[in-house]
């Protein structure tokens, strides 16, 4: 009809989420985590989102977060996990202090990272207190490049029991109670340099 608006995408009104939110947020993602709600592909489904994930969150916090709030929410820690793995890919001179939960670099490492990212600066001198939660949600989800196999690469199958990977740990053959264990390179997510 003519009177009537034009039908289409009509964006809602922004719920900006509050610290707490987020905080409970990545609580509730990593708890989803160790209780297994992740499916085969390693994402939390929307499905257990809506009906878990989001009704514990609100009723909690006594907000009204829904699944399109949650995506936005998680894009965002998503680039900010992705900003932590640019100073590891930046430098080796990176590391992480778990007591102060602050990267730390010699002065020399800290000043030609931020010629080159001057946005970064809270990131020398602020305490990041969900660096470890951010890299239990994400650490296998962000792509790095350290998994990458070039045209000229040898490679060699591995085959992994579920687990094994997430526990940095390799048995080979264990059909034939080979005892033989193979660590992973340091490049992990839960090793303490980044």
């Amino acid at each position: 009809m003519m009177g009537d608006p034009p039908r289409g995408k009509e964006k809602g009104p922004y719920n900006q989420w509050t610290p707490d939110e987020t905080d409970v947020l990545i609580e509730l993602l990593v708890e989803g985590i160790r209780q297994n709600w992740r499916d085969c592909s390693g994402i939390i489904g929307k499905l257990t989102v809506k009906s878990k994930l989001l009704p514990a969150l609100n009723k909690r916090l006594g907000c009204n977060k829904n699944h399109k709030n949650y995506l936005s929410r998680l894009k965002f820690l998503k680039n900010l996990y992705q900003s932590y793995l640019n100073l590891k890919r930046f430098s080796s001179g990176f590391g992480w202090d778990p007591e102060t939960k602050k990267f730390t670099a010699p002065d020399e490492v800290w000043r030609d990272y931020l010629k080159a990212h001057p946005n970064h600066k809270h990131m020398q001198t602020e305490s990041i207190d969900h660096f470890e939660d951010v890299q239990i949600i994400f650490g296998d989800a962000v792509a790095t490049g350290s998994f990458a196999v070039g045209m000229s690469d040898s490679t060699c199958p591995r085959i992994y029991t579920v687990g094994e990977r997430s526990q940095g740990k390799k048995t080979v053959n264990q059909d034939e109670n080979i005892e033989e264990v193979y660590e992973f390179s340091s490049q992990h997510p839960s090793s303490s340099r980044i």
